[in-house]
């Protein structure tokens, strides 16, 4: 039992750590005044973060609207969200 619960705390520190780079990543966005420069740096996120471009879009504008570290983070997939019972 022990094992399953290190294993969730390892889930939960890895989408942590997912919303904190995307949300530095969003943070540095919105620094950036030029245009030109700004679609430059989108291009290059999308590539970092391993994300598609609507995708982006979508989690920016949660960002803006809360601005908080958890707009970034994954969703569980249907496979995490099923609980087992004994």
């Amino acid at each position: 039992m022990a094992l399953d619960q290190e294993q969730t705390v390892d889930v939960q520190d890895d989408c942590w750590q997912t919303a904190q780079a995307r949300s530095d990543v969003f943070r540095r966005l919105l620094t950036v005044s030029d245009a030109r420069e700004r679609s430059r740096f989108i291009a290059h996120a999308i590539k970092e973060l391993s994300i598609s471009r609507a995708t982006f879009y979508r989690l920016l504008a949660r960002f803006r609207t809360a601005e908080v570290n958890v707009s970034g983070a994954p969703r569980a997939s249907r496979a995490q969200k099923r609980v087992a019972f004994p």
